[in-house]
């Protein structure tokens, strides 16, 4: 495929939620109606292969972050990254790249992971590793695992931007291939997906949720709530769950309850959905549903497998989410290519979960849906799927809401890499919706950013 220089395109913000009715979904053998455009390519020097979805801001600004870079000459430094921003009727531009010299790794960490875009415009990220200059490692750290930090310019209206840690290396690996949750005080809720952060962390921690937050002598890290194997065994028999690296869902902005998904654990380890929720001066654990599968030959379908993608919720309290394995399991893949649910959580626990598609139910269907919802004010569901799909490189797809929501329709929006288009293969990440557009990324051949239009959000 013939690379050529990215578009300059127009862009301008509004990422919206909408509710939508837990009922089946019927797939749709109508051909795609959508065909993404090309925004930007990153054959370029400066920041190549993006290591996590988009974020956009309130005036249209697309933020990102890519896992190498690409020097003057061509070359690719692996493992190192940058923070960029596309604005409206402008090129990309990086905001910061780290690729210091060996000597300072430890100051500021490698690749950056998914951007956040806080309510005063700073952004927030991770990184993979490095530790921070100074900083006190708790738990197992002999690589500092990663750590969050805010990236804003050094003073008011200037051009240089500098990242500030706003946590200690967590334990484990930091989870930031999802977008951060911020709470209405403008707390950090984020997570760990193994290891502990804290000498006062129990034994056998699998995981754990975090607040960090900014107070007049910085940032501080505390414990929200930490996933523990009560037999000491290992993350399948953790009841709640193990290893949560999905994005969270706030049942109010204040952060009083909390949904999320673990990969792991639960009744057969496949990863579960729980909730968190204040009592006291702590949070109180619930297992809403656990993921299950069944050994059968030939096995039926199952509810999915490793929810790792985590949550969005509807101003309804609707949760929507992935699953990236389990579904439909046939002779050509028994462990299934994953599904999309929802749930509605009820003050008595019950969840009401039900399944709206399973992938693969079909020919050209998607595959893998590993990079999180999008749910518009209308109440179309939108995705990616990094595999399947008419040349098996990946879909964008939208679940439709048909008759007032008593049933909804099931569509390949587009697929990718077919050989005749030039915005990419094998979308990933956060989508997000600007100005009637969805914006997304694309991992293969270093990576672009690619758009479809959607019309108004009514």
């Amino acid at each position: 495929m013939t690379r050529t220089p990215g578009r300059r395109v127009s862009i301008s913000a509004a990422l919206l939620l909408a509710t939508l009715s837990s009922v089946p979904a019927r797939a749709d053998a109508a051909p795609p109606t959508f065909r993404p455009e090309l925004v930007w390519r990153f054959d370029r020097p400066g920041g190549v292969d993006p290591s996590a979805g988009l974020a956009v801001g309130s005036d249209g600004t697309l933020y990102g972050s890519t896992r190498n870079i690409r020097d003057a000459t061509g070359t690719i430094v692996e493992d190192s990254g940058t923070i960029f921003r596309l604005r409206p009727g402008s090129e990309l531009e990086t905001l910061y790249s780290f690729d210091e010299p060996d000597e300072e790794r430890d100051d500021r960490g490698r690749i950056p992971r998914q951007v956040t875009v806080g309510p005063d415009g700073r952004l927030y990220s991770s990184v993979d590793w490095g530790a921070i200059s100074g900083g006190a490692c708790h738990g197992p750290c002999a690589r500092d695992p990663g750590h969050y930090f805010v990236l804003a310019p050094v003073a008011e209206g200037a051009t240089e931007w500098k990242p500030t840690p706003v946590s200690g290396p967590i334990a484990g690996e930091v989870a930031g291939h999802r977008p951060i949750t911020i709470t209405s005080d403008g707390s950090l809720l984020v997570t760990g997906n193994s290891g502990d952060f804290s000498p006062k962390a129990p034994a056998a921690v699998n995981g754990a949720v975090y607040r960090l937050a900014e107070g007049e002598g910085g940032w501080t890290t505390s414990a929200v709530s930490y996933f523990v194997d009560p037999d000491g065994r290992d993350d399948r028999h953790a009841v709640i769950g193990a290893q949560p690296q999905g994005a969270l869902a706030l049942g109010c902005h204040c952060g009083d309850t909390i949904y999320g998904t673990a990969t792991f654990g639960g009744a057969v380890g496949l990863g579960t959905i729980f909730r968190l929720k204040l009592s006291g001066k702590g949070y109180r654990q619930k297992l809403v549903k656990t993921f299950k599968w069944t050994d059968a030959d030939p096995a039926p379908d199952n509810d999915g497998m490793y929810p790792d993608t985590g949550l969005v919720i509807t101003p309804g309290g609707r949760l929507y989410g992935t699953t990236s394995s389990g579904g439909i399991n046939d002779r050509t893949d028994r462990w299934g290519p994953g599904v999309l649910y929802t749930l509605k959580p009820s003050t008595t626990g019950a969840a009401n979960f039900r399944i709206l598609h399973r992938f693969g139910d079909r020919a050209g269907d998607g595959a893998a849906p590993r990079g999180g919802l999008l749910v518009r004010r209308n109440g179309h569901v939108w995705g990616t799927t990094s595999e399947g799909g008419a040349c098996g490189n990946g879909t964008l797809f939208r679940l439709i809401p048909v008759a007032g929501g008593a049933s909804y329709r099931y569509q390949i929006a587009a697929s990718f890499g077919c050989g005749d288009d030039d915005f990419g293969s094998h979308p990933f990440g956060a989508i997000v919706e600007s100005a009637g557009w969805i914006y997304g990324v694309t991992s293969a051949d270093g990576g672009t950013i690619w758009r479809v239009k959607v019309g108004p959000n009514p």
